[in-house]
């Protein structure tokens, strides 16, 4: 819907699923078409404000379906619990972010599982894979298959990517890094 001006390159693209997504400044764009020669492409806004807003503090969370690492067939809303909040934790083995992330979700679940429940889902990688980063690592909490669907209908774009959502299945608050959690847990 608009032209490129400027070249100034972008710090990397990732593939997220069959959907290649980068970043120019503070623009998320995501590749719709790619010329045949590789000489032109066509770009739009990943992001539009509908969407944004769609999924914002106060939004009831959808209720998605998605595989645990056990194979049992469960949805987002099948871990509300009315006295926890849920957090949803979106990861990848490969992912330096995810990793950092990992002592503090280690103290969240320790110190905090009568107040949370963390469902950790994994993006694109084999079971395998995920279990053996499991065992290593030590992980205690549920760990679930994230899926296209739930990538798109809560904008997974990067990783890592957190949300909290309340007792009632309401979003707190999207993009929560664990250690922020951890702090206002610890106030109350």
């Amino acid at each position: 819907g608009g032209n490129i001006s400027g070249t100034e390159e972008s710090d990397g693209a990732v593939v997220l699923d069959s959907i290649t997504y980068f970043q120019i400044e503070s623009s998320v764009l995501e590749l719709k078409e790619l010329s045949d020669d590789g000489t032109s492409i066509v770009i739009q806004p990943a992001l539009t404000d509908k969407m944004k807003d769609r999924l914002k503090a106060g939004s009831s969370i959808p209720d998605l379906e998605f595989k645990l690492i056990s194979g049992e067939e469960t949805s987002i809303k099948k871990h509300l619990d009315n006295k926890k909040y849920l957090y949803l934790n979106f990861w990848a083995t490969w992912c330096a972010g995810c990793k950092q992330e990992l002592d503090d979700l280690k103290k969240l679940y320790a110190d905090f599982s009568e107040k949370v429940t963390i469902v950790s889902l994994n993006y694109n990688e084999d079971a395998e894979k995920i279990k053996s980063f499991i065992d290593q690592y030590d992980i205690k909490w549920l760990n679930g298959f994230s899926t296209a669907k739930i990538n798109e209908e809560l904008l997974i774009q990067g990783l890592p990517r957190n949300i909290l959502i309340d007792s009632e299945g309401k979003i707190v608050e999207m993009n929560i890094h664990p250690s922020k959690l951890l702090k206002q847990l610890d106030t109350k």
